[in-house]
């Protein structure tokens, strides 16, 4: 039986989502045990977020094989992720915020 492949997760929205729940940046920071200006950081996409970030929203980095030379799989992922945060605005900052901090990772 094959499973389905896992949905990938945006951490900077949830990330966001959880800043927002926790009433302010500063209040998630200080709950977790995290700088302020570690965690601004992260958010801008200056930063990628580090363990302890992933670890406070129960997640964790992975790693995925894919052949050499296909580039246009990961612009079609990061469409298809646009595309979603575009049909539900509210989980991020913006579609071009997120745009442009893929486009820094990618380098």
């Amino acid at each position: 039986m094959d499973q389905a492949a896992p949905q990938p997760i945006d951490p900077l929205a949830e990330l966001h989502a959880a800043c927002l729940a926790a009433g302010s940046q500063r209040a998630w920071a200080l709950a977790h045990q995290v700088s302020v200006q570690y965690l601004s950081d992260v958010l801008l996409g200056r930063r990628p977020p580090g363990p302890s970030i992933l670890a406070a929203l129960g997640l964790r980095r992975t790693f995925e094989r894919v052949a050499p030379g296909r580039a246009e799989d990961d612009r079609e992922i990061a469409a298809q992720r646009i595309a979603e945060i575009e049909r539900d605005p509210e989980r991020v900052i913006t579609p071009a915020a997120l745009a442009e901090r893929l486009a820094r990772w990618e380098k």
